[in-house]
C-alpha cells in the first residue's frame, strides 16, 4: 500500500458522515474493508511471507506444482494460500485479523444493506456484521500494515528524527 493509499483510506476513515443515511455508511465502511484488506493487509501479509522465505522457510504452491522463490512469484499466489503460510509459521495474529468470509462478501457483492445499516449475506440472509463492526475491523487491518511497516522500518533503517516523526503520526493516526 503507498502513502497515497494510506492516506487516501485515512481519509475516508475520517470523513464527516453525518449527512449520509445509515445504509450509505454501511455502503461507504464495507468498500473501506474492501479496500484495506486488498491494500493495507494484502502488503503486510505479502511482506511477512516474503521475509519468512528470505529465512529459509518453503513456501509450495499446489496449484501449479512447485515452490516459490521469488517475491515476483507471490502476487500469483492467492492470499488464502499466504495466511495458511504465514500461520504455519507463528502468525497467526494476523490471519485473526482478517475477516475473509466479509472480504469475499463484498468483493463478490453477496451482500445487501439495509436501510437501518445492517449488512445481510445474500446466501444465508443472516445478519453479516454492521457498519461499526466493519469500521473496527478495518482499523485493526490498517493497524497489521502499521505494525509491520514499523518492525521492518526498525530493522532495516537508521532511525532519522523526521522517520521517528512519521512512525509516531502514524501510531496517533491509529489511536484516534
Amino acid at each position: 500500500m503507498t502513502a497515497a493509499g494510506f492516506r487516501c483510506t485515512q481519509e475516508i476513515l475520517n470523513l464527516d458522515t453525518s449527512k449520509l443515511s445509515d445504509k450509505q455508511k454501511s455502503i461507504l465502511a464495507l468498500y473501506t474493508y474492501l479496500s484495506a484488506s486488498e491494500g493495507h493487509f494484502s502488503e503486510a501479509v505479502h511482506t511477512i511471507t516474503f521475509l519468512l522465505m528470505e529465512n529459509h522457510h518453503d513456501l509450495y504452491d499446489a496449484y501449479r506444482s512447485k515452490f516459490v522463490s521469488k517475491y515476483e512469484e507471490l502476487d500469483d499466489l492467492n492470499i488464502r494460500v499466504k495466511l495458511q503460510f504465514i500461520e504455519a509459521h507463528g502468525f497467526g495474529f494476523v490471519v485473526e485479523s482478517f475477516d475473509r468470509k466479509l472480504r469475499n462478501c463484498i468483493a463478490h457483492q453477496g451482500f445487501l444493506v439495509e436501510d437501518n445499516g445492517d449488512i445481510i449475506d445474500m446466501k444465508t440472509g443472516k445478519k453479516l456484521t454492521d457498519r461499526i463492526e466493519t469500521l473496527r475491523k478495518t482499523m485493526l487491518l490498517v493497524g497489521i500494515n502499521a505494525s509491520v511497516t514499523g518492525i521492518i522500518a526498525k530493522a532495516l533503517i537508521p532511525p532519522t528524527d523526521k522517520a521517528i516523526e512519521r512512525i509516531n503520526d502514524s501510531r496517533r493516526a491509529l489511536k484516534t
